[in-house]
């Protein structure tokens, strides 16, 4: 993946809960922090499980684990991916 060189990692999770969106991180440099603010600005910053996604390539980008909630939980009921995109787009111009 490394010789890839992702320009980020983001894992996308539809929890069950009436939870709020909030986006989590294994490290606190401010590469990690501006692309996780892109999705919440609610945080959890995490050591352990080391064995999940976000953990795993953080050695090579910026990673991000984004809790979401329902699908049906977002306003225009388009879904988590079309929201994902559109935050990034925002985002990055």
């Amino acid at each position: 993946m490394s010789r890839e060189a992702p320009y980020a990692n983001i894992d996308i999770h539809n929890n069950t809960g009436n939870n709020p969106h909030y986006a989590c991180i294994t490290s606190l440099n401010d590469r990690y922090l501006h692309l996780a603010r892109l999705f919440s600005r609610t945080i959890v910053h995490f050591k352990k499980p080391v064995g999940v996604q976000a953990a795993a390539l953080a050695a090579i980008c910026p990673a991000v684990t984004i809790e979401c909630g329902p699908l049906c939980s977002f306003p225009d009921r388009l879904g988590v991916g079309r929201v994902v995109l559109l935050r990034l787009t925002n985002g990055l111009t």
